[in-house]
């Protein structure tokens, strides 16, 4: 077991996780200064930010996300993940050159709902930008 975990410790060495608000965590990021810098973000998805969130102005974080997420996506030594479900108002967002992972979850959290079948599991998708490594 210890060995387990000195082999994660060293795979996430210089490794930084940053959690909170996502616009104060993106804005220090440093931009490929130090060489390839990976950036996940996945927040809180649209239908669900209302629920979330105090005002409708903050409702809209993951379309915010979304929007930076793209316009630093031109960046070669950048690579955005971002998280979100599957709709022609969120695919709109990204341009052509983004590739799209659709999946199906197998439910997580919708387990547990009291009514109705978990559609939303089906709607799973992963935006990358262009710079993201395939294979």
């Amino acid at each position: 077991m210890v060995a387990w975990f000195r082999q994660i410790a060293e795979r996430l060495r210089g490794v930084v996780i940053l959690c909170g608000d996502w616009l104060r965590a993106v804005s220090t990021f440093p931009s490929g200064k130090y060489g390839a810098t990976a950036i996940l973000i996945d927040p809180p998805y649209p239908e669900y930010g209302q629920r979330l969130y105090a005002t409708d102005a903050q409702s809209s974080v993951w379309f915010d996300a979304a929007r930076w997420a793209v316009a630093n996506g031109d960046n070669p030594l950048v690579r955005i993940a971002v998280c979100g479900y599957w709709s022609p108002e969120t695919d709109a967002v990204f341009p052509s050159d983004w590739a799209r992972f659709r999946w199906t979850a197998q439910g997580g959290f919708g387990n547990y709902r009291k009514r109705g079948a978990n559609e939303n599991r089906f709607r799973e998708c992963v935006w990358f930008s262009p710079h993201c490594r395939r294979g």
